[in-house]
This record gives C-alpha cells, sequence and structure tokens, in this order.
C-alpha cells in the first residue's frame, strides 16, 4: 500500500528469522500499473462564431502513466443544460498531448453545446473536467 501508479520502484529481499537477519538479495526493479488519468483542469470554452466553439483546458495534474489524448466531447443541449433526446455525443480526439486546446467548428448555428474533455492513456479514459 503506499504506492504511487506508474512508478518504478527498487526492491530488495531480505530473509529475517529468529537467528536474525540474512544478506538481503539483489535488487530487483519492479514498476506498478499505470491508472486513471485525473481530470484535465479549468476547461475554458469561447464562442468563437455562430458555428464555432474554442476550448482550453490545463493538463492532468496527475496523468498516472502516458497521456495517449484528450478527449474533447460535445453535445447540443437545451436551455436549462440538459442533454437534448435524441443528439448524438460527438468526440474530437487529440493525439498530440501537447496541446490543450481545441477548435470545435462545423457546430448547428446559434446552438447552445455541453463541452467536456478527458485525458486518456492505455487503461481507461479519465473523468470529465467540464460541467
Amino acid at each position: 500500500t503506499g504506492l504511487q501508479p506508474h512508478t518504478l520502484y527498487v526492491v530488495r529481499i531480505v530473509p529475517v528469522n529468529r537467528r536474525g537477519r540474512a544478506a538481503s538479495g539483489y535488487p530487483v526493479r519492479v514498476s506498478t500499473a499505470v491508472t486513471y488519468p485525473s481530470s484535465p483542469r479549468n476547461l475554458k470554452v469561447t464562442v468563437t462564431s455562430s458555428t464555432s466553439l474554442f476550448a482550453s483546458w490545463v493538463k492532468s495534474e496527475t496523468p498516472n502513466g502516458p497521456i495517449d489524448a484528450y478527449n474533447v466531447y460535445f453535445q447540443i443541449v437545451d436551455a436549462v443544460g440538459g442533454g437534448v433526446e435524441g443528439s448524438t455525443v460527438m468526440l474530437l480526439q487529440l493525439t498530440n498531448v501537447s496541446v490543450t486546446s481545441a477548435d470545435i467548428t462545423g457546430l448547428r448555428k446559434f446552438t447552445i453545446y455541453k463541452v467536456s474533455v478527458r485525458a486518456a492513456n492505455e487503461v481507461i479514459t479519465g473523468s470529465l473536467e467540464g460541467p
């Protein structure tokens, strides 16, 4: 317990019995597994035209392994912010993870959209940042 994900540790085994301690074994290098990435932070969405948005965020603070992509999700919502029944959740996947922004274009004119972003790694897509 208390180990960090995606971290290399060096371990030595030291046999101990009632008579005392024996010489330690050779060091063994072990790595803990990759796990869920934390959410990207501070998502900001700006309207850039009647059919486009600009989204930006700060990288995941605790990636828990290499981040493979940022997934930007967007969906038409009704006036109170709920998803419109039958509206599709669209995905824009950014595999250049040094980029923490996206232009979302080709949207329906003068329509409200919900936007969220997730970090993704080899294990799973992390928790959402956004409304």
